[in-house]
């Protein structure tokens, strides 16, 4: 049994992007207007949809007084979550992505948990098929407590890794968006301003429990290894990398520049998509501190795109 602060007369913001998702957005909802804490601001944005999105939305407004919707002409995930931060009251805001549903006592662990943090972070369990996990009832909850900054140098652990930097697993205190906002016409964005986020927490608060349940679905725009996908996926990497090159964070630097090769190496990239795949010469890539085999592959690439795609084909890779 959850125990709630005393302070639940709290207000906290739920913020909700929809586009296009009909078929999974009465999950969602519902699994947010069913939580045990109580006083809460549903701002839900429609970003634009073209099916019955909107029409559920206000069905949901109509018997939950607690729903605000926002109907606005497409402008993607990050613009309709900015739409959202711009108007959100609470004290403490998280934000649902329309197609993932949560437990019933996802916000008032959280809350209950952040105590005088700034983040307060649970893992997510994926699922499939429409098959909802059941919510587990809880009987108790603990809470490591770290600084942002420690999280930021840690971002690649098994503790943290994929949890941390998704901003939907999360609640926070408002004041940390005040002057921070999502990049708008960019893919991954979550991956833009984690560091950020981070950044600006003193208190970063992790509960022990999956309480966001993850929908893998077909379609979405994540899933999708089109070329614009990819490239912003470096793009963003390349932001923390020179966040982290200007903290001093080496091994952080490193382990970035890692990840931002192996995506170079995506058949979708080459020097007429990516200019800066064009000018990044051979000594730069045995200068680089990555392994051996990457080397290699980007040398094969830089040498020969049409070798390296034959090579790709044949592993697989496309």
């Amino acid at each position: 049994m959850i125990v709630e602060n005393s302070i639940s007369s709290v207000l906290v913001s739920v913020i909700v992007p929809v586009y296009n998702v009909e078929l999974y957005l009465v999950d969602c909802l519902e699994s947010i207007c069913k939580q045990s804490y109580r006083n809460l601001e549903i701002i839900v944005v429609n970003d634009g949809s073209i099916d019955n999105s909107l029409h559920i939305c206000y069905e949901f407004a109509r018997k939950d007084s607690r729903i605000q919707v926002i109907d606005k002409p497409n402008g993607g995930l990050s613009d309709a979550r900015n739409s959202g931060l711009t108007v959100c009251k609470g004290e403490y805001i998280c934000f649902i992505d329309s197609d993932d549903v949560i437990h019933k006592d996802f916000v008032s662990i959280l809350f209950n948990s952040i105590a005088d943090g700034d983040i307060c972070m649970c893992y997510f369990t994926r699922f499939y098929n429409d098959v909802i996990p059941d919510d587990q009832s809880i009987a108790e909850v603990s809470a490591e407590e770290f600084s942002g900054d420690f999280v930021n140098q840690n971002l690649y652990d098994e503790k943290f890794d994929v949890n941390a930097i998704t901003v939907w697993n999360k609640l926070y205190r408002k004041s940390i968006w005040k002057d921070l906002r999502f990049p708008v016409n960019r893919l991954h964005e979550d991956e833009f301003v984690v560091h950020q986020v981070l950044d600006l927490s003193k208190s970063f608060r992790l509960v022990d429990e999956s309480l966001y349940y993850y929908r893998v679905r077909e379609g979405s725009i994540t899933k999708v290894k089109n070329q614009k996908n990819i490239l912003d996926s470096i793009e963003a990497l390349r932001n923390r990398r020179d966040y982290y090159r200007n903290r001093g964070w080496n091994q952080q630097v490193i382990k970035t520049r890692s990840l931002e090769r192996s995506l170079m190496l995506s058949p979708s990239v080459d020097s007429k998509t990516f200019p800066q795949w064009k000018s990044y010469g051979v000594i730069d890539i045995l200068r680089d501190e990555i392994s051996l085999k990457m080397k290699l592959l980007m040398l094969l690439k830089k040498m020969s795109a049409r070798l390296y795609m034959r090579f790709a084909k044949r592993k697989g890779w496309e």
